[in-house]
């Protein structure tokens, strides 16, 4: 009598029966720029494919087609938004004496910055949690990230208002969308204001939040930096080494062993106890 039953309802009605269903996500506009118009034909409609094209035209006259093809065969946009890459591109054009002094951002001085890291932020304004001001400000001591602990670094963001978790969520926003700024910027300007200018290395600093690449890498691996910081000042591991990456300094610090680092006596119980959770961890991913 009963033919179908849901939950604790029963349906006199047979189920309906099943039909097919297929998801279509279309691709938002922001990543356009990051997308061939002939090999993703099917997934994008008219007026994307249009979008493209025309971003392609527009950058091709301020650029020319063969720079552009280059930088979009090799990926060297992190942004994908096409409408920021072409206003950055026209601002450079239309006013290039506005960027000059990028290479002050390659200084340790961080009193140089002020003008170039406004320039950045406010070409997406709304888009760092925080006003303009903390965020710049923000930057400029995080810059000393590896050289001072967080709560010292807290201590100079008081006045900004800036607390630990407002920390956090900024610090990602640098690592993250600052960067990606940063490097669509100097990829631009490297083509367009032919000054040799190159602000690579400031970029590569943003992306690791001004600590050693493999220290930021480590916190993946749940070793924080206060850990990695007194390793690398009591002799364990140079952080600063230059050849290092995250599997070979996974390697030594297991080629050392724990009980070793414990018997400098330099480590809390409570660093101890982190420590031997990332022990672990490697350990049980390297066997």
């Amino acid at each position: 009598m009963f033919r179908h039953f849901i939950g604790q309802v029963y349906i006199l009605e047979p189920p309906p029966e099943t039909e097919s269903t297929q998801l279509e996500i279309p691709f938002p506009d922001e990543i356009l720029g990051d997308i061939d118009e002939e090999s993703n034909s099917i997934k994008l409609d008219s007026e994307q494919i249009s979008k493209i094209i025309t971003f392609r035209e527009e950058m091709g006259e301020l650029i020319g087609a063969q720079p552009l093809n280059s930088l979009l065969k090799d990926n060297s946009f992190q942004t994908s938004d096409f409408d920021f890459i072409l206003g950055v591109a026209s601002d450079m054009k239309a006013k290039p004496s506005d960027w000059n002094g990028l290479s002050y951002l390659n200084s340790d001085n961080v009193n140089a910055w002020d003008r170039l890291l406004y320039k950045i932020v406010n070409l997406q304004p709304g888009n760092w949690d925080t006003r303009h001001s903390q965020f710049v400000a923000f930057i400029k001591t995080l810059s000393g990230n590896w050289h001072k602990s967080i709560p010292e670094l807290l201590d100079e963001l008081d006045e900004y208002d800036i607390g630990i978790d407002e920390f956090f969520t900024l610090e990602r926003n640098v690592s993250f969308k600052f960067a990606s700024l940063a490097n669509d910027v100097n990829e631009l300007q490297k083509i367009i204001l032919h000054n040799g200018q190159d602000i690579s290395p400031f970029v590569a600093k943003l992306s690791h939040v001004f600590l050693p690449s493999v220290v930021y890498q480590l916190e993946e691996y749940c070793l924080p930096r206060m850990i990695s910081r007194k390793l690398h000042n009591h002799g364990i591991i140079n952080f600063l080494d230059d050849n290092l990456t995250i599997h070979n300094t996974i390697d030594t610090l297991l080629s050392i062993g724990i009980q070793r680092i414990f018997e400098e006596n330099f480590l809390d119980p409570f660093d101890k106890y982190i420590l031997r959770y990332f022990f672990d961890g490697v350990t049980l991913e390297n066997n």
